[in-house]
Formats: C-alpha cells, sequence, structure tokens
C-alpha cells in the first residue's frame, strides 16, 4: 500500500486572532488589511493555496492519505468536513497514536509497501525518522530549512511532485540495501540532467539506514585544458580525453576500494577552479560509501568497479533548454552552443557504443525533473 500522511498544519492556515489584524466593516464584509495572503480564508474553508488539487492527484494516483491532528476525534471530523476534504482521508490519527502508525508501516518493508510523511513540526520528523519513514517537511511561514527531514517542499502546492520524487528515491534506496557489499554507486547522465541534486537526494535517503554517502564529482577530475583539446575532432576530444580517468582510479576510488577507506588530497582541475587547480580534501571513514557523478561513465575504465549504477536520462529538447536558461542565467552564451557542437554529440556516441540505459541497474527519465520517472523497460524513451 502507498500512504501520504499529512499533519493538519500543512494543510490549513493558521487561525489567527482578531488582534493580529486591523479590520473594519464594509456593509456585511469584514475587510483585512493583514497583507498575508495564505491565510486569507476561502469560502471558510481555511485551506492553504493548492491542497485540493495535491489531495485530488494523490488520491487518483493510488495513494491512501491519513490525517494527523491534534484535535479531538470530534472537532477533526468537523474542520475535515467543513473544510470539504474528508473523503480523500481513510483515517486520522493524533499525534500520540502516530508512532506507533509509522511503526506498523514500517514493519511492512516490501517494494509494494511505501509511507512517506508531509509535515511542519520537528516532532514528527524525528518520530518518522526513528521509524525510518521518509518525511517531507513543508517550509514557508517562519520555517526556513528542513531540519532532519529527507526532503523538502517550498510549499504545500509542491508536495505533490515531492511524493512522487520520494517514491523513485525510496525503491532505488531498497535496492541498494539488498546489495551484500555496496560501496561505489554510479550517477550518470548529461550535464544538466540533475546528477547533483538526484545525488543529494539519494543521499538523504540512504542516511535513514546508516548509510554514510560521499558526493564525488567527476568534473572535479577533468584533464587539463591542453589535454580535453588535444586533436582535431572536438566531439572525439572530449569523449575520450576530457577526464582523468586514471587519476581518479588510483588516487581515489581503488584505495578505497581495497582498504574501505580513503583519506587523500587531492588538486582538481574541475570548472571551478583556475588554471592551476585546487585542493580538494577526501574523507570517506571504513563503512562509508562514494556516489560518483558525471557523465559518459559506464565504460571502460569505470564499468567494472561501479556495485550500483543509475543512468539519468533527459531529451536532446530538454537538454538544449536548459543550456539556454542556464546561458541566460549567467549572462553568457556558451553553454548552449558547447551543447550543440560537444555535449550531445559526445552523448550520442556514447549511447550508440555502450547503451547506458541496457548496462545500468536503474534508467530514470528525468526529462520532467519534478517528476522523475524509472524506465521499467531499458531503452524506452
Amino acid at each position: 500500500m502507498k500512504r501520504v500522511v499529512f499533519e493538519k498544519s500543512c494543510l490549513f492556515a493558521e487561525e489567527v486572532g482578531l488582534s493580529d489584524h486591523k479590520i473594519h466593516n464594509v456593509g456585511k464584509v469584514i475587510v483585512s488589511e493583514k497583507k498575508d495572503r495564505l491565510n486569507v480564508y476561502f469560502n471558510d474553508r481555511d485551506l492553504k493555496p493548492g491542497v485540493i488539487e495535491v489531495l485530488d492527484l494523490l488520491s487518483v494516483s493510488g495513494f491512501s492519505l491519513i490525517f494527523v491532528s491534534d484535535l479531538g476525534i470530534r472537532e477533526t471530523k468537523m474542520k475535515l468536513e467543513d473544510a470539504m476534504i474528508d473523503r480523500y482521508f481513510e483515517r486520522s490519527i493524533s499525534p500520540k497514536t502516530a508512532e506507533s502508525f509509522l511503526r506498523d508501516c514500517a514493519k511492512a518493508d516490501s517494494a509494494e509497501d511505501y509511507t512517506v510523511v508531509v509535515c511542519r513540526s520537528e516532532e514528527l520528523i524525528q518520530m518518522a525518522l526513528k521509524n525510518r519513514v521518509p518525511t517531507i517537511r513543508v517550509l514557508g511561514d517562519g520555517i526556513a530549512d528542513k531540519g532532519a527531514a529527507t526532503l523538502s517542499a517550498d510549499n504545500i502546492e509542491q508536495v505533490d511532485d515531492i511524493v512522487f520524487q520520494a517514491q523513485v528515491f525510496d525503491e532505488i534506496m531498497r535496492k541498494i540495501r539488498s546489495c551484500q557489499r555496496c560501496r561505489l554507486i554510479g550517477v550518470d547522465g548529461l550535464e544538466l540532467v540533475g546528477k547533483s541534486y538526484f545525488s543529494k537526494k539519494l543521499s538523504a535517503f540512504l542516511a535513514m539506514y546508516g548509510i554514510r554517502t560521499t558526493v564525488v564529482r567527476l568534473t572535479d577530475f577533468k584533464s587539463p585544458i591542453e589535454v580535453t583539446y588535444q586533436g582535431e575532432d572536438e566531439v572525439e576530444a572530449f569523449y575520450f580525453h576530457a577526464f582523468n580517468y586514471n587519476k581518479l582510479l588510483n588516487e581515489l576510488l581503488m584505495p578505497f576500494i581495497e582498504k574501505g577507506s580513503v583519506d587523500v588530497v587531492l588538486t582538481s582541475f574541475g570548472d571551478e577552479t583556475n588554471r592551476y587547480g585546487k585542493d580538494i580534501h577526501y574523507q570517506i571513514d571504513p563503512g562509508g560509501v562514494i556516489i560518483l557523478e558525471g557523465e559518459l561513465m559506464f565504460r571502460e575504465p569505470l564499468i567494472d568497479h561501479f556495485d550500483c549504477m543509475i543512468y539519468l536520462y533527459m531529451d536532446e529538447q530538454e537538454a538544449m533548454h536548459r543550456a539556454l536558461v542556464r546561458d541566460l542565467f549567467l549572462g553568457e552564451e556558451t553553454k548552449e552552443a558547447e551543447f550543440k557542437t560537444k555535449r550531445i554529440p559526445a552523448q550520442k556516441m556514447y549511447m550508440a557504443r555502450h547503451v547506458p540505459v541496457e548496462r545500468c541497474d536503474f534508467a530514470v527519465d528525468n526529462t520532467n525533473h519534478r517528476r522523475p520517472m524509472i524506465l521499467r523497460d531499458p531503452g524506452v524513451g
């Protein structure tokens, strides 16, 4: 069963007393001068904007919805009925019974059983964390960071997207946990496909089970500029020489794989370094896991060293769109041109020669980055 547990404060606007408003009567209408639009009641339903749409979408998508309320049973029933959202919820629970409910959910540890908690209070986050249930903290209204939550949403209107994202991360996390030994995870895909975001969120899910991860960027192992562009063909030069795989293997990956830990300082020639490079300290303690994110990785000489391989896909049109947006954001005209002449041609060469969607453990369509989708049939898309 798929469940989404909603804390009351995520759905309903905070109750604001009359002392918090400057009000005056205009006929039969009370007009408030308070500027916080989130607290304006709509048809006396006092729901936050977007709640109905989120509940409706999750409900028709097969999720069972649970409501956590600090009100009494009768008051909770009346509140849901008055807001006309009672039909969406299978049941209501109190904060006192939430822990036992989450404990029961956690016991059903199967691919078909999935629970995520949408909340604002740190107490409920800690309760869920104790039972290894992922959480989505809704920010805003005085809450600026996700705290100990697994994921976060800027507002309730984003929650449906984050729930679907969480389901993808949960499925991949289960696969990794089932491995007898998993030290190196690869997250591969074209630049701007969303590897950094994906790696960060996957790390949060693994952390629930005490799996400590360190994200290593292949771009920190770029070859010096004179090596990257050696040869006449720009695409082949990038394909074969852009990254210093020998340095990555000999000085970081192999020592870590052989010893189970590593503590080393390496010089990087990545995008954010100057021509002389900069030093990066890699310290991974015993029991740690490396998530290596980069492009063109699932081939020699790296392919045999991965314990789990995840390939992120996006179509060419979306790739060009993201490159254009990056150019507009930076006020430059480099990414879009680079994608046309180098990145996409190199990626096509890679996909034709090595077919990463078939070699990996998970192929994820990230064309719509808000709703990643695991491709069940390799090669789809």
